[in-house]
Order: C-alpha cells, then sequence, then structure tokens
C-alpha cells in the first residue's frame, strides 16, 4: 500500500502568450500504479496538498438473480472518487432491480474532458474486472464487464475534483488494461490548474477554454527532434506556427501554407516545447508538446 502524497518531478507548464491557454500540471507515476488481487490499494493526491483525491483499489459486487437461484459475482480493480460529488470520475452508475453498476469511461488519446463529460454520479466504480455466474446453465458463466473488456493500451479515465479553495479543475489518467479484465495500470495523469477550465486527454500543455473553436487534427515527427520535424495536417486552410519554450517565449513563428511543412529546430536548446497552431482569427485550434534532442 503507498500514497502518492508528494511529487518531486511534477511539471508545471505555462504558456506566456498574448492569451491564456492554459496551465496543466503533470505527473510521470513511478513505478506505475498496478492493481491486479484483492489486498492491492493506491491513493492519488492529485495536487499533493495532504488529502487524497482518489483511491485505486480491488472492487468486488455480489448479488442474486430471478428467484435467487443464480449467484453473480463481479471481481476487478476499482476506483473510488473520495469527497463525492465533488470528486469525480467520468463514467456510468445505473441501478437495476438487484444491484447497482458503476463503470468508469474508457476515453481516447485528444478527447476534451470538461463539463460536456458524463461524470459518474456514484463514489465507486469498475475500472474494468470479470463476472461469473454461478448455477447457471451449464453450470457457470465467465464475461468481462466494463468499458475496458480486453486489452487496452494507452487510454485514459477523465476526472474532476475541486481543491481546498473550492476550485473545479479537469484531469485525466493514462492508463492499460493488459489482462482482459484482470490488471488495471495508471502510468501518469495531469491536470488544468485553472478553475473550470477543460483539458485534452494526454496534453501535458493546455487547452482554450470550453468555447474555443474546433480542433484540428495534425501530426509532427519525428518527435523527438535532432534539427528538423514534419508538420502535417489534415485541412485546406493556413495556419500560424508558433513553437514556445518552457518559460512561455516565442521562439518560432511562421504562416503554415501547406499540408505538409518542414520545420527547421536545428538552434533550438534541448528541452521540451509547446508546438500551437492558430487560425486566421488568432485562435488557437491545435497544440502538440515537441522534444528536441
Amino acid at each position: 500500500m503507498s500514497r502518492l502524497h508528494q511529487y518531486s518531478m511534477a511539471a508545471v507548464c505555462f504558456l506566456g502568450v498574448n492569451k491564456l491557454i492554459g496551465q496543466v500540471i503533470y505527473q510521470d507515476i513511478e513505478p506505475d500504479i498496478v492493481v491486479d488481487k484483492f489486498s492491492d490499494i493506491q491513493y492519488l493526491d492529485i495536487n499533493a496538498d495532504g488529502v487524497d483525491d482518489f483511491e485505486v483499489t480491488w472492487g468486488q459486487l455480489d448479488y442474486y438473480l430471478g428467484t435467487g437461484t443464480i449467484y453473480i459475482y463481479q471481481r476487478g480493480p476499482g476506483i473510488i472518487a473520495n469527497n463525492f460529488p465533488y470528486n469525480e470520475v467520468a463514467g456510468n452508475v445505473f441501478t437495476n432491480s438487484v444491484a447497482v453498476h458503476g463503470y468508469a469511461f474508457k476515453l481516447y488519446e485528444e478527447s476534451l474532458i470538461d463539463e460536456g463529460v458524463a461524470m459518474a454520479e456514484g463514489d465507486a466504480m469498475f475500472l474494468c474486472g470479470r463476472e461469473y455466474w454461478i448455477n447457471y446453465t451449464p453450470s457457470w458463466f465467465k464475461s468481462e464487464i466494463g468499458y475496458w473488456a480486453g486489452e487496452v493500451h494507452d487510454k485514459y479515465l477523465g476526472f474532476r475534483f475541486t481543491d481546498e479553495e473550492e476550485q473545479l479543475h479537469y484531469g485525466w489518467m493514462r492508463c492499460d488494461a493488459p489482462d482482459s479484465g484482470r490488471v488495471f495500470i495508471i502510468k501518469d495523469f495531469a491536470y488544468e490548474l485553472q478553475n473550470g477550465v477543460g483539458i485534452i486527454a494526454g496534453d501535458t500543455v493546455g487547452v482554450t477554454q470550453i468555447f474555443s473553436p474546433q480542433l484540428i487534427s495534425f501530426s509532427i515527427y519525428p518527435n523527438p527532434v535532432n534539427d528538423v520535424f514534419i508538420l502535417k495536417h489534415y485541412s485546406a486552410e493556413n495556419y500560424v506556427l508558433e513553437i514556445i519554450d518552457f518559460t512561455g517565449r516565442i521562439v518560432l513563428k511562421t504562416i503554415i501554407s501547406e499540408p505538409e511543412s518542414e520545420i527547421k529546430v536545428e538552434n533550438f536548446s534541448s528541452g521540451s516545447y509547446a508546438v500551437i497552431l492558430r487560425n486566421k482569427e488568432n485562435e488557437i485550434i491545435g497544440t502538440r508538446k515537441l522534444f528536441k534532442l
């Protein structure tokens, strides 16, 4: 049993451009949180204030079906939102005639986590798991439960929490479910420092406010980069490219007029940079993180 209270390498990214974009706090978990047996329990203090916001542990649910002859039990990794409803996980909780069921959503990279994402109306949910039916024809039955069924890698949990100043923060956790409902791994997480501002799953830079224009899809490669990288987008529009270092200084600004552009960064210092695309209204419509070797 371990507690993730104090972080030595929590990275805060403040973008000092004309308009405040986002203030994202990112944390790599080392070693990863792994839940694969009944005795496992991990506590997540997201903002390192000494208060556990979430618990990741082993869940179980038992009930009888019909006349009581069929016994059903569910087992698997689960998550508990402490101080619910001020802390919540994106998911679905529903009640049938015999039990209350809760399952956390599996979100994909670049999903926007904000007030538009359904947060579960309950404090405890399965992350993944297995369901067993006893006294069921022929004698028993087994299936997987939840949205993380199968073998899943690098997908996201969405969450929100309220700090001691009653500020609401949205965040993500990057996770694997590698063993068909038996194991769940949390590898890193991030949250938006600004009150009520959404965050994109997987983003460690920041997103615009909730009423921002539609984000576009674009890629940068290779990443990490030595001297030159390719920026490729999937639109016929022209955009403004900005590259910003960790201090918030714009180190490169240029027009992107082709769907595929070669960007030279041989004179950049080693480190991480924010790659930002703006439309003709100067609105931010996409961000990526670049690593310079």
